[in-house]
Order: structure tokens, then sequence, then C-alpha cells
């Protein structure tokens, strides 16, 4: 089962707004420009400090022919408290929903049709101001690009492997749960050496203890018990709020009647009690996971394709691609 989704193809305009904290209002209301390249000062606050945070949502084509984006509030309320986690302004809603309005609508020419995939809308925010004293300045710039791709997954879904890392993403007190761009960094190094040893992903455990689930390099997660329980680690400051993760745990509460605890989960819980395990995340929707590298072995889940993972996937997928009703209002049309 091999990832094939991102292979970036910046497609339409982009979006952009320039932000001074020394303005009011902070943040241009913005405008689409051409995707190209464009210059900053060599000593950016971003280049030296990192002073960068984004969001990753998908718009999908509708059976009317028209253009839905998932969530969208949800993700531009993460992005104002990953910025605010760098000490920089947040972008007012209006101004991110605006932008990803005017980037779905340049890009309508390529949004795959429904069950193809989906046009992925990447959100960045960053410091721009020339800077040498450790701070995040205060100029900002914020974007938005647009690219199609397909599903994550290519094939048949088979379930993929998870290998244990010695280290932690994040540490306690720190970024852990903002979406800000070195988070990412950090699992650069155990992303290659996953891939090395053939595997899919890397999953973190607890920086104190290294005996409870955090999540993925990438992604949340959650495990089924023998019992039906629905296991998914706590928002302890560490872990991601993930929008996938929330709209999964109320769809398996009000939508399947299952019992959803947040709460740590230990590793050895997983390896003795759960029938199925898998990731989520706005990539790749649902994960089903097939076997866990732990303690220098291969652990066998033993349910790698389960019914509880691929009924909460399914029902996402349809709601998302306008197949089933959306009474909660996720969908966002593109007007």
């Amino acid at each position: 089962m091999a990832a094939t989704a991102f292979m970036f193809s910046p497609s339409g305009k982009i979006f952009v707004s320039k932000g001074d904290a020394d303005r009011d209002p902070v943040f241009s209301e913005g405008a689409l420009e051409d995707v190209a390249t464009f210059a900053m000062h060599p000593s950016a606050a971003v280049l030296s400090y990192g002073v960068s945070c984004f969001e990753g949502l998908k718009v999908f084509r509708q059976p009317d022919g028209g253009l839905a984006v998932f969530r969208p509030r949800k993700n531009a309320a993460r992005m104002v408290l990953s910025a605010d986690a760098l000490a920089m302004p947040g972008v007012p809603e209006e101004v991110f929903i605006r932008g990803c309005e005017l980037v779905a609508r340049s890009c309508d020419a390529v949004v795959p049709a429904p069950g193809k995939g989906s046009l992925y809308l990447r959100p960045l925010q960053f410091g721009t101001e020339p800077i040498l004293g450790v701070s995040s300045g205060s100029r900002f710039r914020f974007h938005i690009f647009g690219s199609p791709v397909g599903n994550y997954f290519a094939g048949d879904v088979k379930g993929i492997r998870l290998r244990v890392q010695d280290g932690a993403r994040v540490a306690p007190g720190g970024l852990g749960y903002a979406k800000c761009s070195a988070n990412y960094a950090a699992t650069l190094r155990a992303r290659r050496d996953v891939a090395a040893a053939g595997d899919h992903e890397a999953l973190y455990l607890d920086a104190h203890t290294r005996s409870v689930v955090e999540e993925t390099a990438g992604s949340n997660v959650f495990a089924v018990m023998k019992d039906g329980r629905v296991v998914t680690p706590a928002l302890s400051g560490t872990i991601l709020a993930g929008v996938t993760r929330d709209s999964l745990i109320a769809i398996a509460r009000e939508d399947l009647g299952l019992t959803v605890e947040e709460r740590p989960l230990p590793i050895a819980e997983v390896l003795s009690d759960a029938v199925e395990f898998f990731v989520c995340g706005t990539a790749v929707v649902v994960g089903p996971v097939a076997q866990i590298h732990v303690n220098d072995r291969y652990h066998d889940i033993p349910k790698p394709v389960g019914p509880v993972a691929m009924e909460l996937r399914n029902r996402l997928v349809d709601l998302q691609e306008g197949r089933a009703a959306d009474p909660r209002g996720w969908m966002h049309r593109i007007p």
C-alpha cells in the first residue's frame, strides 16, 4: 500500500495577505496572485528562527458539480492557536475562509471527480521581517496555494506498518499542540529511517515514561479494543488537535453509538488488547495499521483492516464527497 497522493502540482492562483503587527487591521484582505517565486530578505525571521505554521485542508467535488471544503473554520481557529504559540498575530477567520474560496475557485478545472481525489489547500503563515535578535518580528506573510491530489493510498487497503521511535516527537510544555513547521522538521530523520527499514510511518511514545502512545510523525491514532471501546490519546498538550480526529470521534459516538475514550493509551495495552489500530489525518483520512514494530520485533494487529476503521472512513468520505447528509454543517460550499 503505497502513499501516492502528495505529488505537488500547484494549480490556479495563490492567495496572499500581508501582515504588519503595527497596523490595524494587522492582515490585509488579501488577493489572488500568480503562483511564482518571491523575494525574501536573508535575515527573515522564518529563516533563522522557524517562525512558521501551516494548515492542510481539502476541497471536494460534489455530485452537482460544485465544490465544498471540509471544516475550514476548524482549521482557521487552529491556525490562530499555532500562530500565537510563535508570538505571531492570528489571521482573521474571514481572511482565511475568503482565501480558501478564492483559491478553490481558481483551481476548479483541476479538482478531481468524486472518488478520484480532492484539491489540497495549504495555508501557511511565517515571519518575513529582517531580524537578528530572537523574535517573531512584526511583519508576516499569509498565503494559500492548492494542488490536486489523488487518494492517499493506491490500490487495495492492506494496512500499514508503524515503527516506534526511540526519541520523542515533542517535549511537554512545548509546541506539540500547535501545527508549527518545527514539529514536522523534528520528524524528518525518523521518516527517512522508517522508510529505509521498509516501514511506512514513525510512531511516537511520550517523552517521560516512553510507554504511552502519542501520535505518528503526521497523524493522530485510534485503537479499537476487544470489548469494542474506541480509544484515542487525550489532548495533553503534546498531541495535535486533529480536525479528522475530532470528526471521527463525533461520528463514532453520535452516529455509530460507540464508546470513545480520550485518555492515555499505553503501548502495552495496544499490543495486548487492541484488535484494530489506525491513523487519521487530512491526507490519509483513515489508515488501518497491520503491524507495529517495537522492542526489536513486529507485532501483528489482529484485524489490520478492521470494520470500525473502514466504517468510519467510509462515512467520513461519503460526507465529504456529498453522498451523505451533513447534519453538522461541516461542508462549506464554495460560492
